[in-house]
């Protein structure tokens, strides 16, 4: 499992990019899970390795246990 935190704003007038890279395992990995700031815990599909996977809150599946 792996785990990170966004939050694009580092200061004033400062901003880093939005992406988060993650290495995943072909063997084991099914979806993200993702705990949005609101609380919302949702999971998505890994539909394709080696490529961008853009997350939306309020797509995907209802995450529970994460």
């Amino acid at each position: 499992m792996s785990t990170a935190y966004q939050n694009p704003v580092r200061g004033y007038l400062s901003s880093v990019s939005h992406q988060l890279f993650f290495g995943v395992d072909s063997a084991r990995a099914a979806t993200f899970s993702v705990a949005w700031p609101d609380g919302e815990r949702r999971a998505y599909p890994i539909r394709k390795l080696d490529a961008v996977h853009v997350l939306e809150r309020g797509g995907g599946q209802p995450a529970d246990g994460l």
